[in-house]
């Protein structure tokens, strides 16, 4: 059993206002005032942001008026998914080795658009997370992603590796409308949910 499946990044506690690894600064933000004071000081040196929302149900990374923003996509994954007390870890699935005709079956009649650059011979296989919290496996937390998005090359080192898994999280989480529990924001997704959140509270305030 994946022991990080009992462990929830959520209650692992983040410093507030504390500088955290890569840039990264986790804050409690509870009014609309609050976020755009705070925004307006950091928008241009903090543009990636990830919140969590008590509405789609138990918060998993932050709760709801809690903050991570950070100076780039791996930083901001990293520090509010707890990466490295959780655990997370990457490895290299070696496709094939592990299933050597599936491989090759996958190259036949695959057109030039298809394969995207990938032979039999740059495309073994691909590096993937381990140690997922929530009880994941690698492809539930890659929700959907295209296949030019897999991180391919053996030689890396796990820093690199970890950096491109981090962006790849981020890149396929993202959504400037925040449809979860963790809503994951670039700068335009954070100045719309700022102006939602102003609407929602005036609509209350008017009914």
């Amino acid at each position: 059993m994946n022991k990080n499946a009992q462990v929830l990044p959520v209650d692992i506690p983040l410093p507030e206002n504390t500088p955290l690894e890569g840039g990264a600064v986790f804050v409690r933000l509870t009014t609309p005032d609050a976020l755009e004071a705070f925004w307006l000081k950091h928008r241009a040196t903090l543009p990636y942001a990830a919140t969590g929302c008590a509405h789609y149900g138990p918060e998993p990374f932050l709760r709801e008026h809690e903050w991570v923003f950070a100076p780039s996509k791996s930083a901001l994954v990293k520090a509010f998914t707890r990466w490295d007390a959780i655990g997370i870890a990457c490895e290299w699935y070696d496709w094939a080795a592990d299933r050597p005709a599936e491989h090759a079956d996958f190259f036949v009649d695959l057109s030039e658009e298809e394969a995207r650059g990938r032979t039999p011979a740059n495309y073994r296989g691909w590096w993937k997370l381990r140690n997922l919290p929530l009880g994941l496996k690698d492809l539930e937390w890659f929700e959907s992603f295209e296949i030019d998005t897999e991180v391919i090359d053996p030689s890396l080192g796990l820093d690199e590796v970890a950096r491109k898994l981090q962006e790849l999280t981020f890149d396929v989480w993202v959504d400037p409308y925040g449809e979860g529990s963790t809503e994951v924001k670039d700068a335009n997704g954070v100045d719309i949910h700022l102006r939602c959140w102003r609407e929602e509270l005036h609509g209350r305030y008017q009914s």
